[in-house]
């Protein structure tokens, strides 16, 4: 059994890497210290044994910390290991080039998207990109994730969300993201509009398991000055015929 005192290293660890995981940018050292309430002694310990394992990288010239590579290969590896039986890198690289968008693949870390793999064909500067993390309620993924749970745990999600305000077109009404989630719902796939970027336009849709339960999203978005709304949506017929192909690796069978 471990000692107190490693169970407590254990924790604060974990914390920090949680605080990284779950930042949009990397963080300086007083913002972590400031976030995860720990003194600088026990920062500087706790970032030395994460470094150490390379579980947290250090940018020399910004003095900032993001999540490392370990951290990232782990994250891989767990979507390696899910139910999905081939890469679906060929399908990403075949939907990018015919679209002439960025498609990514994404799972739910606990309140937020997690991107695992991106081809971002068309270059933007703030493209997501393996090991990012992205908010639920202003992303097409993020939608289609929060659709797919059941009503309770939907509520659940929705009430701890904070709606963080990104643009003019970011939802913040817990109601009008309710109503958003219906529609995806029934469409099948999600679509967020300048709602994350101002300057982006994406749509997702769910990759399920052998259960029919939805284990990740494959999204597609480009820029606003190269495309409309409406013609993002005219791949949409093709985006859910690819996510239903690579479901049906798993051992999906639509009802």
């Amino acid at each position: 059994m471990a000692r107190a005192s490693e169970s407590s290293i254990v924790a604060k660890c974990a914390a920090v890497i949680d605080i990284l995981s779950n930042a949009r940018r990397p963080l300086g050292f007083k913002e972590i210290t400031e976030t995860s309430g720990l003194v600088k002694s026990s920062a500087h310990r706790i970032l030395s044994v994460l470094l150490s394992e390379e579980l947290v990288e250090y940018d020399q010239l910004n003095k900032t910390y993001q999540v490392g590579p370990r951290l990232n290969a782990w994250g891989r590896a767990i979507w390696n290991g899910m139910d999905m039986q081939m890469d679906p890198s060929a399908e990403l690289d075949a939907l990018c080039e015919h679209s002439n968008m960025n498609a990514a693949i994404s799972i739910l870390d606990h309140d937020s998207v997690l991107y695992m793999r991106t081809l971002n064909s068309v270059p933007f500067r703030i493209a997501s990109h393996p090991g990012d993390h992205a908010l639920l309620h202003c992303t097409a993924a993020g939608k289609v994730f929060l659709a797919s749970m059941s009503s309770h745990r939907c509520e659940q999600m929705i009430d701890k969300l904070q709606f963080e305000r990104m643009t003019e077109y970011t939802i913040q009404d817990p109601a009008r993201l309710k109503s958003e989630l219906e529609v995806t719902r029934n469409r099948g796939y999600g679509l967020a509009v300048q709602e994350e970027h101002f300057q982006v336009i994406g749509m997702a849709a769910p990759i399920r398991d052998i259960q029919g339960e939805v284990t990740a999203c494959l999204s597609l978005w480009s820029l606003v000055d190269r495309t409309s709304a409406d013609e993002v949506e005219r791949f949409a017929p093709e985006l859910l015929a690819t996510t239903e192909r690579i479901s049906r690796r798993s051992g999906y069978a639509p009802g």
